[in-house]
């Protein structure tokens, strides 16, 4: 919610001056279409509409400042800054606004416009000139500052988008070795898993055929002993 505090501010201020030139504007048409030629309803509502209007400048003002601080100071921004902003904007923007209507006020001429249909018939030129003036330097002000926060604000999408560029890297790096880990270990996996085989083959029926080898010699070995003990008895009985 700090975040659009100053935001809120300058809404309200300018439903505010909405809803004042609708009444205005409508006591203008009134005048032109002679219904009436009274000053009573348009000077009020011309007045405050101008010292709005010094007011709002003041709102863009501290609007840039706030989102540039909100940019450049974050972490102090949610903690301190933006509640001091909020209660020096809204200090100065009803103290510029009270002012201004003081001065139109109490330099209005004695005798203006008569058959006068719109605000600046009804005040001092000079006085409005150097509110007109000062209210465009505000104005002017507020941009420079929103240049500045705009100058921040894309410096900031450049390096998150750099960050995230980098960021998509090294997961890609990081896919990419996995899965080249997988394929050595699956190639190691089929050489040893065919290693093991081959030994264990080689185990199993090298080992069977030197057991049947020595049977063989044993049988034959057993045989030639009981031939030559047949002879023997053969030479004997003889």
């Amino acid at each position: 919610m700090q975040q659009f505090s100053m935001l809120i501010v300058k809404m309200v201020f300018d439903i505010f001056f909405v809803l004042n030139t609708v009444v205005y504007s409508t006591s203008i048409i009134l005048q032109l279409c002679d219904v009436t030629d009274d000053a009573i309803i348009l000077y009020p509502f011309g007045n405050i509409i101008q010292s709005l209007e010094a007011a709002m400048a003041i709102v863009n003002v501290f609007v840039a400042i706030d989102r540039l601080y909100a940019m450049r100071r974050p972490f102090k921004y949610n903690r301190v800054y933006s509640k001091i902003i909020l209660k020096i904007a809204v200090t100065l923007i009803l103290l510029v606004f009270i002012t201004s209507f003081a001065v139109y006020t109490v330099t209005r001429p004695n005798k203006g416009y008569i058959h006068g249909y719109v605000f600046t018939h009804f005040v001092n030129r000079l006085v409005q000139t150097v509110i007109h003036l000062s209210t465009i330097g505000a104005f002017l002000f507020g941009m420079v500052i929103t240049i500045l926060f705009l100058r921040d604000f894309y410096g900031y999408l450049k390096r998150s988008q750099v960050a995230q560029m980098g960021s998509y890297t090294n997961s890609v790096n990081v896919v990419l070795t996995m899965s080249k880990k997988f394929d050595l270990s699956c190639v190691f996996s089929k050489a040893a898993s065919k290693n093991l085989a081959f030994y264990s083959l080689k185990k199993r029926f090298v080992g069977t055929v030197e057991l049947f080898t020595s049977f063989q010699k044993r049988r034959l070995k057993l045989n030639l002993q009981f031939g030559h003990s047949l002879s023997k008895t053969a030479v004997s009985d003889a």
